[in-house]
């Protein structure tokens, strides 16, 4: 989704069609603005849900197998990458 987001202009200068503001633009016969400010929406409650559930397992009370921690931290580091890359 962050990806979609950051990178609607470069994707419509193509005519690339799959984006997910796009997708809710022609699905729901929304403007480029209403699908945008969806697309947004829906990427803010997915990463919400992310945080969530991240922050259960530090409270499960015990040690979480390390191979889990790596695996959360390269998520964080592809979230992250997306800012990088557009900034």
């Amino acid at each position: 989704l962050a990806n979609d987001l950051m990178g609607i202009e470069r994707e419509i200068k193509r005519g690339e069609t799959l984006n997910i503001v796009l997708v809710y633009q022609k699905e729901f016969k929304l403007s480029l603005e209403e699908a945008f400010n969806q697309s947004l929406k829906l990427a803010q409650k997915e990463m919400q849900y992310y945080i969530q559930l991240k922050d259960k397992i530090k409270d499960f009370g015990f040690n979480v197998d390390e191979n889990v921690i790596s695996y959360l931290i390269c998520c964080d580091d592809v979230l992250s990458g997306h800012v990088e890359w557009y900034s």
